[in-house]
This record gives C-alpha cells, structure tokens and sequence, in this order.
C-alpha cells in the first residue's frame, strides 16, 4: 500500500496520494487495537507519535479532520484552529517549490509529495517497532493483499 502511495504521486495523481495516506494512521492503529478496528483516538495518537513532529502545522486533530472530510466527503476544510481549510501543492504541476507546509492566513498549504513521503517514512519506523506485536501480526492476517486471480472472469488480480 505504501508503494502505492508513491507510484500515485510519481504518476501524477496526487488525489488519490493524499486519500490513501490520510487512512495509514487508521490502518496502523487497527493493526494495533485488540479488536482490529481504526478509532480516533487511535488516529490520533499515531499521528501525534509519528507524523506530527514533520508537520507541526497541522495537528493530530486538523489531520483527522482533514481524513474525514478529504476522504468520505472531497472537502478540504478544517473544523476548528487557526485553519479554516487546506489546499494542496503539487511540485510536479509547477504550483510552488516543495516546501512541505506553507501558512497563507486562514489556509494552510501542504505539498503533496512532501506530506505523503513523510507519512511512508512515519509508517515505516512505526512498522520497525511493532514488527513482531502479537496484536499487529495477528490482525495483518486480515489486510486486503492483491492475489492472482484463479478465475480469468475476475481479471488479473484480486484484493482479498
């Protein structure tokens, strides 16, 4: 998944970039909870470990805010802070350079490339530290993996 991440941001796509790094602290905190779901607290708590301290700008929260809005609604806008909403750069549409953050007033830019490398590096040092939790084996066993299909009705591959 992770991989797919940066082949979006490579072929241009920074839409879906951002939607599928948004849900990496879900993801992360599901493979951590006992009963392998994704909760805020736990979205929170990751991010705030692992991603805030290269995005001091955005806090745990406005990034939660930012997942549920960008990801469930294709809404930028931010409850709460001093940001009332988020806009992105992408240094492959010659937007701006690829300073990860940029404070404009009431909007906040982030780089698409920068946040999204920021959070495979966090979920790769998190991933380091938990490689072998019970808790984390045990519900990786129910992560959707692409399989080769048996079955050429259902095409090449299929995420099961």
């Amino acid at each position: 998944m992770l991989h797919e991440i940066q082949a979006a941001i490579t072929n241009g796509l920074p839409y879906l970039a951002m939607m599928q790094a948004l849900a990496v602290p879900d993801i992360c905190g599901a493979l951590m909870a006992s009963d392998g779901r994704a909760t805020r607290s736990a979205y929170l708590a990751w991010y705030g470990e692992y991603m805030w301290g290269n995005f001091i700008l955005l806090s745990p929260e406005q990034c939660y805010s930012l997942r549920c809005g960008f990801v469930h609604q294709s809404r930028s806008d931010l409850a709460g802070g001093h940001f009332k909403r988020i806009a992105f750069h992408c240094h492959f549409w010659g937007a701006m350079d690829s300073m990860p953050m940029v404070d404009m007033g009431d909007t906040l830019y982030i780089s698409v490339e920068q946040f999204c490398a920021h959070l495979n590096n966090a979920a790769h040092r998190w991933f380091a530290t938990v490689a072998f939790d019970p808790t984390v084996l045990e519900n990786a066993q129910s992560l959707l993996k692409p399989k080769r299909s048996l079955n050429a009705m259902m095409g090449s591959f299929v995420l099961s």
